[in-house]
């Protein structure tokens, strides 16, 4: 009786074991894939900068494309 105990006291530990890892496997994916995406993001983001249309070294006129820049985009939002 004490021999059956004990194997269904190991079955489930081993069945609440596999659960545990499942679980934590899952999660350990999870923040790979997000990790992955962020990166990729980051990369589209780095590469649309590289690739920005440079308006010269005159302060106030890239402040002014900004300025011009930000009110289209305000209106396309509407």
């Amino acid at each position: 009786m004490i021999r059956r105990l004990r194997l269904w006291l190991w079955a489930a530990l081993a069945a609440a074991g596999a659960v545990a890892w499942a679980y934590l496997q899952g999660r350990q994916d999870e923040a790979s894939r997000a990790r992955t995406e962020d990166l990729e993001a980051y990369q589209d983001t780095r590469e649309a900068i590289d690739d920005a249309e440079i308006h010269g070294d005159d302060p106030a006129a890239a402040r002014e494309w900004l300025q011009l820049y930000a009110d289209r985009e305000r209106r396309r939002d509407l």
